[in-house]
């Protein structure tokens, strides 16, 4: 395996001392591969005794920027073009805090999802940097998001032009965001302020059902009014469902999408629970008589998926099933911006949109705002085209504001506006919306200007 390999020592004798010690390099500079997490499955034990940078789920560039770090010797430079994932995902946060702390970073590049290479989706990035400890350094940044019109060819005038100053401090741990002093001070006052998200909804965030087998629990109208016409029992466990395409803002746009709701034995005693599996499977079969039949043509399908209940033809566990048929707020998992829409018809949802059960518009005129589409471009990374990922784990901390009892009833009438008119032509009521919400987070006009872009 080592016919090809490089021997360093002998190609570059320069880096060892006259006792044939290594003392460095003086440039280190490299692409770093990029291998997700799921196949070093097998390398994860030594990597996690070798690597300060190491967590679970890192893919393998970020053991690279240690190693390259490694290989320099004292005041050596490195210039690494990689991936951007790291400056906001989690199990970039080590590797973050190594670069942030020991070293003096000159210049950070984010390209985002410009198409750098064209035969690959990297999400590039450039860092250059020198093996010493910072000292009020400040680093030349630049996103090359907001000149994507530019060529690749006119980089360096780009850079020169749209690049900023910011100080190295303040790329921190939880994240390094490519942008001016001024919209870093307006985040870290907003961040300050009000209740973490998790902690104002108690942690009821919930992602839609997962079926394992959609084609079976997910029917269309023609197959729901045909089974229930079969026999009547279908109607209990028939719900209406919106997928993630179906929440707009403001609005929610049935499809006629329709979920087949056999809840695990786990979850809910049906008359079959506690028999062995072929006596509950007559037992099923007797009580839902339509539904066992349109089942039946999925069975081999629906004994071999691994979201299930007790028996196949239940779904998975869930705990929250209730939580469905309460007022919620409701919003895709994929999005261009904050789309969060309001239901009390007692929808299901796939997978693909999350819930959060509560009967506060308030918090829904919040989540709607300018200043939480602020907090998506600030906190969420970006996917490629431009979409955010607002799973609950991404948004537990975005800061919710209090509000006294005269506001609440002010937002809330306007926010009634928007829903009768399923969010059609309200911009001028979600303006309005935006001036309330900035008194609740106590903004100044400066910082108002910085949030409306």
């Amino acid at each position: 395996m080592y016919e090809n390999a490089l021997e360093w020592r002998f190609e570059f004798p320069e880096v060892l001392n006259n006792d044939g010690v290594f003392v460095g390099f003086d440039v280190v500079m490299g692409n770093p591969p990029y291998i997700r997490q799921e196949e070093i499955k097998q390398l994860k034990p030594i990597l996690q005794q070798r690597y300060q940078c190491y967590t679970g789920i890192a893919d393998i560039f970020v053991y690279f920027y240690e190693i390259g770090l490694h290989l320099l010797k004292s005041k050596g430079h490195l210039t690494y073009i990689s991936s951007n994932k790291y400056f906001r995902a989690g199990y970039g946060e080590k590797l973050r805090q190594l670069l942030t702390n020991s070293t003096t970073i000159y210049n950070l590049i984010d390209f985002g999802d410009f198409p750098v290479f064209e035969e690959a989706i990297a999400y590039p990035s450039i860092i250059t940097l020198s093996k010493v400890k910072p000292e009020h350094n400040q680093v030349q940044i630049l996103s090359w998001n907001t000149t994507k019109k530019e060529k690749i060819a006119e980089f360096v005038t780009v850079l020169k032009k749209e690049g900023l100053i910011i100080l190295q401090k303040n790329l921190q741990s939880d994240g390094w965001r490519l942008e001016s002093s001024q919209i870093l001070d307006l985040l870290t006052k907003l961040r300050n302020f009000g209740t973490p998200l998790e902690e104002y909804v108690n942690g009821q965030f919930y992602y839609g059902i997962k079926t394992g087998f959609n084609e079976a629990f997910v029917i269309d109208r023609e197959t729901r009014d045909r089974l229930i016409a079969e026999h009547p029992s279908s109607a209990e466990v028939i719900k209406p469902l919106l997928r993630g395409r179906d929440v707009k803002r403001w609005d929610l746009q049935f499809a006629e999408q329709y979920l087949i709701k056999i809840e695990s034995s786990e979850n809910k005693k049906h008359s079959w629970s506690d028999k062995i599996e072929k006596e509950a499977e007559k037992i099923f079969d007797k009580t839902y008589p339509a539904i066992y039949r349109y089942f039946s043509q999925f069975r081999n399908t629906l004994i071999k998926r691994s979201d299930q209940g007790k028996f196949f033809w239940e779904l998975r566990s869930c705990i929250y099933w209730s939580e469905f048929e309460q007022p919620k707020i409701i919003y895709p998992n994929i999005c261009k911006r904050n789309e969060f829409a309001w239901d009390e018809s007692g929808y299901y949802t796939n997978q693909k949109a999350f819930i959060i059960p509560c009967n506060d518009k308030v918090l829904l005129a919040v989540l709607n705002s300018s200043v939480v589409m602020f907090l998506f471009q600030q906190l969420l990374s970006k996917l490629q085209g431009d979409f955010y990922e607002p799973s609950s784990i991404f948004m537990k901390d975005f800061p919710i504001p209090t509000a006294t009892e005269s506001q609440r009833q002010e937002i809330e009438n306007l926010v009634q506006k928007c829903l009768d008119a399923n969010g059609k032509n309200v911009k001028n009521i979600e303006t309005e919306i935006d001036q309330l919400v900035y008194q609740l987070y106590e903004l100044t006009p400066e910082e108002i200007k910085i949030i409306e872009g």
